[in-house]
């Protein structure tokens, strides 16, 4: 309906009363302006130190981390950590230098040397090797030709 009113206006007038509207609005916001008080405290200083306060919180963190507790891995092999190494690691399914560091508490570079150890004595073998890791997996135990050789001895 209101563009059935408008088109019987041409470009000229229909540009006037834009017009008209713009600046009465504009008389509008100045004079209530005018009358109304300034707000308490928001004058240019008050409104550039907001400003600046904002300014100091810094900038903002997208990511939110959480921060792990450093962790006291012994660098060297002590008698409880030996005996384990020797009596509990052999034990394991699958068996790599990380595994062993979080179980017994030493260092990763540590732990791979004393898993070259346990190689190196049989008490376990290399699955697989990798420039980054190498896992071990329990020695296959050899029972039978074991308790064979005894067998034999006895005839």
């Amino acid at each position: 309906m209101c563009l059935l009113f408008l088109s019987h206006f041409t470009p000229h007038i229909l540009s006037s009363i834009v017009y008209c509207i713009y600046s009465f609005k504009r008389f509008y916001l100045n004079y209530f302006a005018l009358l109304m008080p300034p707000k308490a405290g928001q004058t240019k200083k008050a409104k550039m130190e907001a400003a600046t306060k904002g300014a100091k919180k810094g900038a903002k963190k997208w990511t939110k981390s959480n921060n792990r507790e450093k962790l006291e891995n012994a660098v060297m092999f002590d008698k409880d950590s030996l005996a384990k190494l020797r009596s509990e690691v052999p034990k394991f399914r699958v068996i790599t230098p990380s595994i062993v560091s979080d179980r017994l508490k030493i260092t990763v570079s540590l732990a791979a040397a004393g898993l070259k150890q346990l190689c190196r004595e049989r008490l376990i073998r290399l699955v697989s090797c990798s420039s980054k890791t190498r896992v071990y997996a329990k020695a296959k135990t050899e029972e039978a030709p074991a308790a064979a050789a005894p067998a034999v001895a006895a005839q």
